[in-house]
């Protein structure tokens, strides 16, 4: 409800957002939960729309952090191989990766249809159980993948070089995971066409981080072993065929039923 004269108090202290203009009297300003100064209805759109953008990042963001986080945790010893990851490696992933990608997430500029959406009910979570079951399924998937390439590497080239592809793996899929993240629904092919700087920064941060900690010095504090270049290609290639398959297909069921978020 919006008002600015002393008739709309009431109207204005019983409805769910009461909205007075900045010209108004004062009683109707101290009745509303909200004051309008420009007098402008454009005004409440504009600010309907960035809280739906916010509301959406902020999906975005948790996605992509619990579905990295909770893959990270998917240990070796369950299945009693040797420890896949050191410490540090993990605290260098989750330093590097994780801070230059997830800000950016909440940098998205939304998506153009975001004002059709229905409104949201006051009492929905932030995270429905679509979204829940990506950041499962993903978590899963990094976890299962990253396993899966040191328990290869570990019989053919030995432990050392074992964990420093199942290091790059996981970084990798961290990359991968957090461009699919950038929209919850439609296609993440989409976002190539969609200007955000923030993320293109953080993006390249990451890889020449990435790169750093293979082939510099770095990798000694890391304890990180030499590997031939086609092997870590040839992971990076598994990696985002795992990752973009597995979310492109959760993202066309949830097209088909046509969900909202």
């Amino acid at each position: 409800m919006t008002g600015d004269g002393v008739n709309d108090v009431p109207a204005i202290s019983n409805a769910h957002i009461g909205i007075a203009m900045g010209s108004g009297t004062q009683i109707a300003k101290d009745a509303s939960d909200i004051i309008l100064l420009d007098d402008n209805f454009q005004t409440i759109i504009n600010a309907l729309k960035e809280g739906r953008i916010i509301f959406s990042n902020i999906q975005k963001m948790f996605v992509y952090v619990l579905s990295t986080n909770i893959g990270e945790t998917i240990g070796a010893l369950i299945i009693g191989l040797p420890l896949p990851l050191l410490p540090i490696q993990i605290l260098y992933t989750n330093l590097v990766t994780d801070t230059t990608l997830v800000i950016p997430l909440g940098l998205e500029p939304g998506d153009k249809q975001i004002m059709k959406n229905p409104p949201r009910k006051p009492n929905d979570p932030i995270l429905k159980s679509y979204l829940i079951a990506r950041i499962v399924i993903i978590a899963f998937a990094i976890g299962i993948t990253t396993l899966s390439v040191y328990s290869v590497a570990l019989i053919h080239l030995g432990q050392e070089k074992a964990m420093t592809l199942a290091f790059t793996s996981l970084v990798v899929m961290q990359w991968a995971k957090a461009f699919c993240s950038r929209e919850l629904l439609e296609s993440s092919f989409k976002q190539i066409f969609v200007k955000n700087i923030a993320f293109l920064i953080g993006l390249i941060s990451s890889i020449l981080m990435q790169v750093l900690a293979l082939y510099s010095p770095l990798s000694a504090y890391l304890k990180i072993s030499y590997v031939d270049f086609h092997l870590i290609l040839l992971v990076i290639i598994l990696d985002l065929i795992v990752i973009f398959t597995i979310t492109e297909i959760h993202k066309y069921i949830g097209r088909k039923r046509n969900l909202t978020l």
